[in-house]
């Protein structure tokens, strides 16, 4: 195992629970909010360190980030755009997929991969999923408004920060109620997250059970 991948990797899911979690700091103001925007902007670079570092060419991930950050200012700037928060949302998600195909690769192909790199690549996909989701949700409201409703202010279209908040609610099942699907293709890829999130722990569980019980050092083959 090569130490500075490693070190990499724990940035990477440092920043991912800084960006995924601390968008309540969005509400306190331009400091704030700016905060909140480089943790963002430095879960996108460690991204792309990770996936660099997996031997994959580094262009087609460097890319979605330059549309992430021009379509993230463009809704800045002009929130109520629906044209910029759905490029926002496009070019986010395909760049959250592309960072998880790198890692799940090493979760399940890699051999004699290290049990800590594969616990901390484990865990940067679940919480990677949520915000994949989030974007997809994303999308649908961009392409259809009013496909989210929140019952506390039914009147409102819902924002990035409500459906991130929802992503996460369905990923782990909790199903509180106040925010809910009401289009059918809201409602289907609800349904998707769940099952996913479900089999994903699942399958993870086995895979890093498997590995331990081959060779409790912490070694194993694929």
């Amino acid at each position: 195992m090569n130490p500075r991948n490693l070190l990499n990797l724990k940035l990477f899911l440092l920043l991912v629970i800084l960006a995924q979690f601390g968008f309540p700091l969005t509400a306190y103001g331009p400091f704030w909010e700016g905060l909140y925007m480089v943790f963002y902007a430095g879960m996108l670079v460690f991204g792309i360190t990770v996936a660099r570092q997996r031997e994959q060419p580094i262009w087609p991930n460097l890319i979605l980030v330059i549309f992430v950050l021009a379509f993230a200012g463009g809704v800045v700037a002009n929130p109520a755009d629906p044209v910029l928060s759905l490029g926002m949302y496009l070019s986010i998600g395909l760049f959250l997929f592309s960072i998880m195909l790198t890692l799940l690769k090493l979760i399940f192909q890699r051999r004699a991969a290290d049990g800590t790199e594969l616990i901390l690549a484990a865990v940067c996909v679940y919480l990677l999923l949520g915000g994949l989701f989030t974007a997809l949700f994303g999308t649908v409201e961009s392409l259809q408004p009013g496909s989210f409703v929140d019952n506390a202010t039914p009147d409102n279209l819902i924002t990035w920060q409500e459906l991130l908040y929802y992503s996460y609610v369905t990923l782990a099942t909790l199903g509180y109620g106040e925010i809910l699907p009401v289009n059918p293709w809201a409602r289907s890829l609800a349904i998707l997250e769940t099952v996913i999130g479900t089999l994903y722990i699942a399958t993870v569980i086995a895979r890093l059970v498997g590995l331990y019980a081959s060779n409790p050092s912490g070694k194993g083959d694929a």
